[in-house]
């Protein structure tokens, strides 16, 4: 009989514990769901900021912009124009991985921190190939056709610049990132044209 108690109270004590683990388990999720929420809010609001802006610098000339693809979670694109010739605006992502490329403009030559880009958001990738074919050359394309995109690690942390360094073809990144309006002529060999807001 005490045999038994003993039994129960051990069974009592297990089933107990293991309530307990499901139901940390159970807040942990629900946290990292409010925590996941609250990052997709602030890039929303991040998307809104950059169209204010956009809005003022253009004098309204995004107002007759279009939409290039549907906003969803990490990607929000605008074509504007009124003298900006469709250019796209906004965030979208970019899939590669690190190489290091030489580049040459203005009379200086330097080694310049690139993603090779495999995927990401297609309007985005589009409109750098065309870029680079109508003879922007801050970009490049490798052999294999693949833009070899510049990055500004300084944008980064420590934790997201080494995961970028340690990127390779077989364990690509992926980097959300937001496409402002171009800078003026005459930028350097490196000069990186998007703002990285996110390394995963």
């Amino acid at each position: 009989m005490k045999a038994s108690i003993g039994f129960m109270i051990v069974a009592a004590g297990i089933g107990i514990a293991l309530g307990m683990t499901l139901f940390q388990t159970f807040i942990d999720l629900k946290t990292e769901s409010a925590a996941q929420m609250q990052e997709n809010q602030e890039l929303k609001i991040h998307i809104a900021r950059l169209l204010q802006e956009t809005r003022v610098q253009m004098n309204q000339a995004v107002l007759s912009g279009t939409l290039a693809s549907g906003c969803r979670e990490d990607e929000c694109l605008m074509r504007v124009g009124d003298g900006h010739n469709g250019y796209v605006v906004g965030v979208g992502k970019f899939k590669g991985f690190y190489r290091v490329v030489q580049r040459s403009a203005w009379g200086e030559t330097g080694d310049c921190d690139t993603l090779v880009l495999i995927g990401g958001t297609e309007t985005l990738l589009n409109e750098y190939t065309k870029l680079i074919q109508q003879g922007n050359t801050v970009n490049s394309l490798d052999s294999q056709s693949r833009i070899q995109f510049n990055l500004d690690l300084a944008q980064t942390t420590r934790t997201e610049r080494e995961k970028i360094l340690n990127s390779t073809e077989t364990t690509p990144i992926e980097l959300v990132v937001l496409n402002p309006l171009p800078g003026g002529k005459g930028v350097s060999a490196c000069y990186s044209f998007v703002e990285i807001l996110k390394v995963k």
